[in-house]
């Protein structure tokens, strides 16, 4: 067991040897096969549910085809079970997911005799998605029903009331209230809203301490006025050394030997004078390595 204290010094070619590891095991994690594994591109839930039943005979999927045809999604399902892709199926859409005795009720929540459709798009052309399209009541602005844009901004709903009123909201644009006189709304544009943001500070940490190191980050001006990894040390005034920048000597504060290691190897005098100063990325600190 080693007695002395470490202090190790990691460069970019360090941090390329992480990424690699990482994607590595990210590749492992994709690699595990979930039992419903679907990506819906704008497909009508009605042709989405009928794929997953047939897919999955070995669950029961209950719901009427015709009701669902004008709700889209365009879900990315991975799950084991069958509720939850269901679930992740319907997304916003104001459809209800009942699971009882082992069976799956999917069931719109209104089955109005019109439907209202329409597009919403932004002053900039582009397809407002996920909007919340409620439809009240123009005697006392109840909510009636209410539906969910799609990826091209389209929506239909279904209600049992004529000349209802429209309120159409989203995040980033202005809510506002249409009378919906006929059932083809034909577009709808919607005013986009500024937000003036407040002023954000972002300080970074150049130290940061953990249960069996403390770190510390050397800044670009650090780095810019010296060419040793000594003196690299010396300036970046970690707490627990004594640099000697006469001698290049480097001790903890009470006089104990260190050692110094560059990418987990033991880093000779040679290989501190010459190493790429500008490449380094932290410096760890190790009093029992």
């Amino acid at each position: 067991m080693m007695d002395k204290t470490t202090i190790e010094l990691f460069t970019k070619e360090h941090f390329r040897q992480l990424i690699v590891l990482l994607l590595s095991v990210m590749s492992f994690v994709s690699a595990y096969s979930y039992k419903f594994s679907y990506d819906f591109h704008d497909t009508p839930l009605s042709e989405a549910l009928a794929k997953i039943g047939k897919d999955h005979t070995d669950i029961t999927l209950l719901f009427i085809y015709s009701e669902l045809d004008d709700y889209h999604t365009s879900a990315r399902i991975r799950t084991d079970k069958a509720y939850d892709a269901v679930r992740q199926l319907i997304g916003l859409n104001p459809v209800s997911v009942i699971e009882k005795k082992g069976n799956i009720f999917v069931e719109a929540f209104q089955h109005g005799k019109f439907r209202f459709k329409g597009r919403i798009i932004g002053s900039d052309g582009e397809p407002v998605v996920a909007a919340t399209i409620f439809l009240l009541s123009p005697k006392d602005s109840t909510v009636l029903t209410y539906g969910i844009s799609n990826e091209t901004g389209y929506f239909s709903i279904p209600c049992d009331k004529k000349n209802v009123i429209g309120k159409i909201s989203c995040l980033g644009y202005k809510t506002f209230f249409e009378r919906f006189s006929k059932f083809s709304i034909g577009t709808i544009i919607m005013p986009q809203q500024v937000i003036a943001l407040g002023q954000l500070n972002v300080e970074a940490d150049d130290a940061y301490l953990n249960m069996d190191k403390s770190v510390y980050v050397p800044d670009y001006r650090q780095k810019n006025a010296v060419q040793s990894g000594v003196i690299l040390l010396g300036l970046m005034a970690i707490p627990q050394i004594d640099v000697d920048l006469s001698s290049l000597s480097v001790k903890t504060i009470s006089g104990e030997n260190v050692t110094i290691f560059i990418d987990y190897n033991e880093a000779t005098r040679q290989d501190l004078e010459g190493m790429g100063i500008q490449d380094v990325k932290r410096v760890e600190f190790y009093t029992h390595p």
